[in-house]
């Protein structure tokens, strides 16, 4: 059997520290004190940051922002001088036919070498890769339960999640579980020479920290600033057995245990296929039809790129399409372009649901607008749907299911594209919307009263009390009628999502509707502070 490496590798001979380690440790007994702080990395004391995480659950400590997360291993000085030298693993003594481990968890690192003192985990290195990357290491990470749920072997898995308890400082053990990811294969491959954006040799800061630890106790103790790491994907939350956890929030795990439940018990929607359609998300206001053509016409011939645009100011509503004539293309585009950057804006690239052909053209003469199959009226003219003009799938839209967010915060961004919308201007037409909740033009609004109140009472619930609840009601009461609007393919999704936005940040007020998540068949444990 292969055998692992990292921090969990201890089949190489032992090896003698070199000169460096040696000058490094000198240095280290003369200005411990002073951190020598790894470049590029935040630290702060390891006290403060410690009252700010959870106390309990399966969560992930890490040091990240919108483009990368930051993971350590420890190796032998010999695999760790390679590492740095050229900004990607390989060598002599590295080998992409092991298993390798990596951790988020500074602190469950320093457990694991013993603070780089345990033999081949002598260099400790901080080691930056991009937050698509990592990403993706989680939606491809099996614990052992699922892996025996999905009956796999061993051999048909190429990334390992362990929950291990975490540990203090000093080694004791803590109730928060610390995750450690084993890459092998393919995805190991990846890991070490493309999604790497960074490796830095942090063990200079590491000893001097351990003879703060030894000589000052934790008050003084400096380590990288982490915090609970915010997966992207609802699926892979549920994949990987996390927890919820709300920065600010009480850390009162009596809800956490009941939102895994109702995540556990959704129904999650399939990935759409792969086509020749990529739908393009988080695009700017001002971005042109040359620069998706020019940045997507690298990967192959384009049929036709189709930027989604407000009608009374012509600017992008944040998403696009890209269709290719041939599906290689597309799939290599999206490999190549997701997770990338389009005027400074990170975008998302995923396969579209439907074919342009899907799409239903208004037969309101001068007209002539091309709709989504989800839309009821034109969003255009706002006329009602001609039936027997049905010219593909009328059930699924463009847009994947796993963009839905995205597309609610392009589309609920009016002010900032310079307009102003107020009531009436929705479709519908027989219900006419709060002026103060600014709907954007083209939304679908309710057509009556009750529908309104009914989202607008789910909504403020949400808002008061976080997105897991939306979970919960989805679970318990996936089924109500009255609750459709919650269902991503549903038209009113957008509105409800929009209200859910405008309560949060204060710029509008519900009427009194609910006085709390009983309305709604919810119990909700009150804050009594």
């Amino acid at each position: 059997m292969a055998s692992s490496q990292g921090v969990d590798d201890m089949t190489l001979e032992k090896q003698t520290e070199d000169t460096e380690i040696e000058k490094s440790d000198m240095a280290c007994s003369i200005n411990y004190s002073q951190c020598l702080v790894p470049k590029g990395i935040d630290i702060a004391k390891y006290i403060l940051q410690r009252d700010s995480w959870p106390r309990e659950g399966k969560h992930i400590l890490a040091q990240y922002d919108d483009r990368s997360v930051i993971v350590y291993q420890a190796f032998n000085p010999a695999i760790a001088k390679y590492a740095v030298q050229n900004q990607r693993f390989g060598g002599e003594q590295f080998s992409y036919e092991r298993m390798s481990w990596i951790k988020t968890n500074f602190l469950w690192m320093m457990y694991r070498c013993g603070w780089a003192s345990k033999n081949n985990q002598q260099r400790v290195l901080a080691v930056r890769i991009s937050r698509h990357g990592f990403e993706k290491i989680l939606a491809n990470a099996f614990t052992v339960k699922f892996q025996r749920e999905q009956k796999l072997q061993t051999d048909e898995i190429s990334v390992r999640l362990q929950w291990d308890p975490d540990h203090s400082p000093t080694y004791d053990k803590l109730p928060r579980k610390a995750i450690q990811l084993g890459l092998k294969g393919e995805i190991l491959k990846t890991y070490g020479t493309e999604w790497i954006q960074s490796i830095t040799d942090i063990t200079d800061f590491v000893k001097s920290q351990k003879k703060v630890l030894d000589r000052e106790g934790q008050k003084d103790l400096m380590t990288p600033k982490e915090r609970v790491y915010n997966v992207l994907d609802c699926n892979t939350c549920s994949r990987i057995d996390l927890d919820v956890f709300e920065e600010g929030q009480s850390r009162n795990f009596g809800i956490h245990s009941i939102v895994k439940k109702a995540e556990d018990a959704a129904q999650t929607k399939p990935m759409p296929a792969p086509s020749n359609i990529l739908c393009v998300l988080g695009l700017g206001f001002e971005v042109e039809t040359e620069h998706l053509q020019e940045m997507f016409g690298k990967y192959g011939p384009i049929e036709r790129v189709h930027i989604v645009r407000d009608k009374k100011t012509g600017k992008s509503r944040g998403y696009a399409f890209v269709e290719y004539k041939t599906l290689e293309d597309a799939v290599k585009a999206k490999e190549h372009l997701h997770g990338g950057h389009v005027e400074g804006k990170e975008i998302t690239v995923e396969f579209s649901k439907s074919n342009f052909k899907d799409h239903w053209k208004c037969q309101v003469s001068g007209c002539g607008n091309m709709n989504f199959p989800i839309r009821k009226r034109c969003s255009k003219c706002n006329a009602p749907r001609t039936k027997g003009h049905n010219d593909g799938n009328t059930q699924d839209g463009g847009v994947p299911d796993s963009a839905g967010e995205q597309c609610v915060r392009s589309v609920g961004t009016a002010e900032q594209q310079g307009r102003e919308v107020t009531s009436g201007s929705g479709k519908g037409g027989r219900f006419t919307v709060p002026e103060d909740l600014h709907i954007p033009h083209g939304m679908d609004v309710p057509d009556t009263e009750e529908q309104h109140l009914e989202i607008e009472k789910t909504a403020k619930f949400v808002a008061a009390n976080g997105i897991q609840m939306e979970i919960m009601i989805k679970s318990k009461q996936g089924n109500n009628p009255k609750l459709t609007f919650l269902n991503l393919h549903d038209p009113l999704n957008f509105y409800y999502n929009h209200m859910v936005k405008m309560i949060k940040a204060g710029k509008y007020t519900p009427t009194d509707q609910t006085k709390g998540g009983d309305s709604i068949g919810i119990n909700v444990p009150q804050n009594t502070s």
